[in-house]
């Protein structure tokens, strides 16, 4: 074999065996995109990917069919994973290529003929006076004057509430931020603390804080890079409880189809309260609010991957990943017969088509249909 061909298949078992690096990925990639089929050396003990195994990464390999019935995902994960990791490689490498893997990946299949993208920056500000505001098509600049406060779209989309030097007082009061399934938003409120609102969400807030406390009230998620004012706690409300800080860094999910909130905490410390307990939590620390409060011992990463643009399953069931598909590719999810069992761990981006993520998740034991924006799951 040439020496090149030999780099290439070594590459394949790093890619296997996931001591690739991201360098390593991204020649690998290329030089797959220019070649029709990888190189073989059929006389080698162990034959590593050719055109065939790497289209069954990128397509997620299909559990075998057995008697024993197998966690739906999980048992293949290093392929799910592999094929989940190289979508940001293959929109930089491969998709805008004409190539037999950006056909493969992309897909044909009748499946996914009626393919969903994901979601992305979409918000509406409704202000105190009942006007609203589409974000995503209003134009950037100046937007309103509130009580001696600028509301601005900034070129980079973020909604800043900025100290006015006029005198306009056309209004004032609680504006709320909106965003849709398949939407997010960033605002930065009067007093400098920023807010990332996950998809399908809210927050109302005042224009200004002018009492003893900043208060803010959420629907949905949303993480807090609270400006410090010690004189002046922050206090987050939601349906399930509150969070209160003086300046610090976290996230707090609240939806109404779950049953309980969280708070989690990576920087500074924050009290978490009910109508019947609180308690104190420390960076790393999440607090679970239902009838009672309990804190564990937090996953960063999982909690945090909505705002690096992931989603991070840890053995978690089809209905739970299905929740968060429906959020960010606004879509309604429909099983057909029973629900499949199992459970899923990885990391997918969520800069993917609907179509992608779900060749991820299939398996011999479970299909899924995109009818418009219906996903249909049955076994």
């Amino acid at each position: 074999m040439k020496d090149k061909e030999i780099l290439q298949q070594q590459l394949a078992e790093k890619w296997l065996n996931g001591t690739i690096t991201a360098e390593e990925k991204i020649q690998f990639a290329a030089y797959y995109n220019s070649n029709s089929q990888l190189p073989l050396d059929l006389g080698h003990e162990e034959q590593v990917l050719n055109k065939k195994m790497f289209q069954e990464i990128l397509l997620q390999i299909r559990q075998e069919k057995s008697a024993q019935k197998p966690s739906f995902v999980k048992k293949y994960w290093p392929y799910a994973a592999a094929a989940a990791v190289l979508a940001g490689i293959l929109s930089l490498v491969i998709l805008n290529q004409s190539s037999p893997i950006a056909e493969t990946y992309t897909g044909t299949n009748k499946l996914y003929q009626n393919d969903v993208g994901p979601g992305g920056n979409a918000a509406r500000l409704t202000l105190s006076n009942g006007a609203t505001i589409i974000l995503n098509e209003a134009s950037t600049g100046h937007l309103s004057a509130q009580t001696g406060v600028d509301v601005i779209k900034m070129n980079n989309g973020l909604l800043q509430y900025k100290q006015s030097t006029g005198n306009d007082k056309t209004l004032s009061g609680i504006n709320t931020l909106t965003t849709p399934k398949g939407g997010q938003y960033e605002l930065l409120l009067a007093d400098g603390t920023r807010v990332s609102l996950n998809a399908s969400s809210s927050i109302s807030f005042p224009v200004q804080f002018s009492g003893k406390n900043r208060i803010v009230e959420l629907k949905g998620e949303a993480y807090f890079e609270v400006a410090k004012n010690k004189n002046k706690p922050f206090i987050v409300h939601t349906d399930r409880g509150n969070i209160e800080v003086l300046g610090t860094h976290f996230n707090v999910a609240s939806y109404p189809d779950e049953n309980r909130m969280t708070a989690t905490l990576l920087e500074g410390s924050v009290k978490v309260s009910n109508q019947h307990n609180s308690s104190l939590i420390i960076p790393g620390e999440q607090a679970n609010v239902n009838q009672k409060i309990t804190v564990c011992k937090a996953d960063i990463d999982q909690v945090m991957a909505w705002k690096n643009k992931l989603f991070i399953f840890d053995q978690a069931t089809i209905r739970e990943v299905m929740l968060q598909l429906e959020r960010w590719y606004d879509i309604e999810v429909v099983f057909k017969g029973n629900i499949p069992e199992g459970s899923f761990s990885g990391e997918i981006s969520r800069n993917i088509k609907l179509s992608e993520v779900l060749k991820v998740l299939q398996s011999s034991d479970i299909n899924f249909k995109i009818e418009g924006k219906k996903v249909i799951i049955s076994q």
